[in-house]
């Protein structure tokens, strides 16, 4: 008799130096025949020859030390490759998921805001990408190390707008890689040890930023992973700085990550996946645009060209978008659709919600004063324009009516 087994090897990747786990089979036994031996090897190498990863998991040393390749595939039911390599960040992910093809999933692992921080801890040399060079060129001298000054240091809170960074970043790019070779982009943002604190909280900037990229991916096809709030992963379960160790914690992460990619291969929402501003549709209809008034100073908008509240605030002309939608004070319930209210079954009254309306490229991120082609290259040679966008997309009223299927505001 013979048996079948798979077993995992840690390979060099040729090009980087990399490791990766790479899935292979080998056939053992004891009395069976050679010839039946040589068929199921002949078999198997056949089989081999073909494109075995369905998904690869991309990274450095978080994932080295956080993520159990063959448990994530063996949980998942899928093939699965892990390519990772200390140290590195952004431009190093962005040349792996550019070498892929023919798989279902490139999952690129990340932390904090580093995957749109482009001059991170570089771990491509200079002419090895030409896209690389060129996202580079603005940061040359001003290379960053330590990620610990990102978070703590305020001279980089810029690094956390994420529609100021996102343009300069290798994120467009790794996306247009993704949607040339036919696969689907996934980010995973792993928790760093600080959100293990009780008194550690998000921050409005850090809450904003978590919307902004889930918001900003699910437009664009792909798909974000939040594990930053995951109440499961616990200061024990981490060894030194944000990594895991290699025992409970792991094995946790491990099997949080396939939970997340059975649902993203079934078609359905996984469970850390965030679509932006707690899952509501980061599109707004713009059904209706009027002309107002805002003032800079207080933030109000309204119809006068005077604020009524700072007498003397900055006050401009300005766009707004106008969301109706259908009300119960006493319930405090809120539907786009009009009726009774479903807790006191009274009929709800209509109301109104203006936001101001921000000229935005759909690919970058960048804004402008107008509808038109977005100036930078990249997005010139993808015919990407800027368009009129809603302040408060994603934000009730101001979503479509698909996303209401979830329920109203209450």
């Amino acid at each position: 008799m013979f048996r079948i087994r798979t077993w995992f090897k840690q390979e060099e990747d040729p090009l980087s130096g990399s490791s990766a786990s790479s899935g292979v089979r080998f056939v053992s036994g004891f009395s069976a025949p050679l010839w039946v031996l040589l068929a199921a090897t002949a078999s198997l190498a056949e089989a081999a020859a073909q494109p075995q990863d369905e998904v690869v998991v991309i990274g450095n040393s978080m994932v080295g030390c956080g993520i159990d390749g063959p448990k994530l595939g063996e949980l998942s039911g899928t093939r699965v490759r892990v390519v990772q390599k200390p140290g590195v960040m952004s431009s190093w992910n962005y040349v792996q998921v550019k070498r892929l093809g023919g798989i279902k999933l490139a999952i690129v692992v990340t932390r904090e805001v580093f995957e749109t921080i482009p001059h991170m801890r570089v771990g491509v040399r200079p002419g090895e990408d030409k896209v690389v060079d060129e996202v580079l060129a603005p940061w040359q001298g001003k290379y960053l190390s330590k990620w610990g000054e990102v978070v703590s240091d305020p001279e980089y809170a810029y690094l956390w707008d994420f529609h100021y960074m996102v343009g300069k970043s290798f994120l467009p790019h790794m996306i247009q890689a993704a949607k040339e070779r036919g696969f689907t982009l996934v980010i995973a943002r792993h928790k760093s040890r600080r959100y293990c604190s009780a008194s550690t909280r998000e921050t409005p900037l850090e809450k904003k930023y978590r919307e902004d990229i889930a918001a900003y991916l699910t437009e664009n096809g792909a798909v974000f992973l939040d594990y930053t709030l995951e109440t499961q992963l616990k200061i024990s379960h981490y060894a030194n700085g944000d990594h895991l160790n290699q025992g409970e914690g792991r094995a946790l992460w491990t099997r949080l990550m396939a939970e997340d990619i059975k649902a993203i291969l079934a078609g359905k929402k996984a469970p850390h996946q965030l679509t932006g501003s707690a899952g509501l549709a980061r599109r707004c209809p713009l059904s209706s645009l009027a002309s107002a008034f805002h003032c800079e100073t207080c933030g109000r908008i309204f119809e006068s060209s005077t604020c009524a509240t700072c007498k003397d605030g900055k006050v401009r002309s300005v766009t707004v978008c106008v969301q109706r939608y259908y009300r119960c004070e006493a319930d405090d319930v809120s539907s786009l659709k009009g009726g009774r209210c479903e807790k006191c079954k009274k009929w709800m009254t209509q109301a109104v919600d203006k936001s101001l309306i921000t000229y935005r490229c759909t690919g970058c991120g960048k804004e402008g004063d107008r509808e038109g082609p977005c100036p930078e290259p990249e997005c010139k040679k993808d015919r990407r324009r800027i368009t009129k966008t809603c302040l408060k997309a994603g934000e009730f009223p101001h979503v479509s009516r698909s996303s209401e299927s979830a329920g109203g505001r209450n």
